[in-house]
């Protein structure tokens, strides 16, 4: 009975997503016996690296969210000025000038597709290194 239980501890230590060394010292431990202390321990680990990497977790998402939230902002904030000048140009134009209106809906739309060019370039280059921590601490709670 006993080498039953300590082979299903061993095999739920290996099977776990604990750090090797924390594996390492179980497989040790459990030399001396498994007991229900043993098993104890390992279960408020598993719960320890749980907790971890739910507060890795967050924090990669504040990180990302505050990304997010600061390329919309730029986005809206030079949007926003597009807009307005647009609006006081159309304004200022009679309504039977197509051809004017018709340019200054091309130059607000080559704006805009501009700045949406510039603002992709710039999340993937400052972005990079965001994305970097968030996959490696992603691979490395999957290896």
């Amino acid at each position: 009975m006993a080498t039953s239980e300590k082979i299903v501890f061993l095999d739920s230590v290996e099977h776990s997503f604990l750090e090797e060394e924390d594996k390492k010292a179980f497989f040790e431990a459990a030399t001396a016996g498994v007991t229900p202390q043993l098993w104890n321990v390992f279960n408020d680990k598993l719960i320890e690296a749980i907790v971890k990497r739910r507060e890795r977790q967050l924090r990669y998402t504040r990180g990302l969210d505050g990304e997010i939230d600061r390329f919309t902002a730029a986005y809206e904030k030079e949007k926003t000025v597009f807009d307005v000048e647009h609006r006081a140009a159309l304004a200022a134009l009679g309504h039977d000038d197509t051809e004017g209106r018709a340019r200054l809906w091309e130059a607000y739309y080559a704006k805009i597709r501009s700045l949406q060019a510039r603002l992709v370039d710039e999340v993937r280059r400052t972005s990079t290194t965001v994305l970097h921590d968030v996959i490696l601490a992603t691979v490395g709670d999957r290896q």
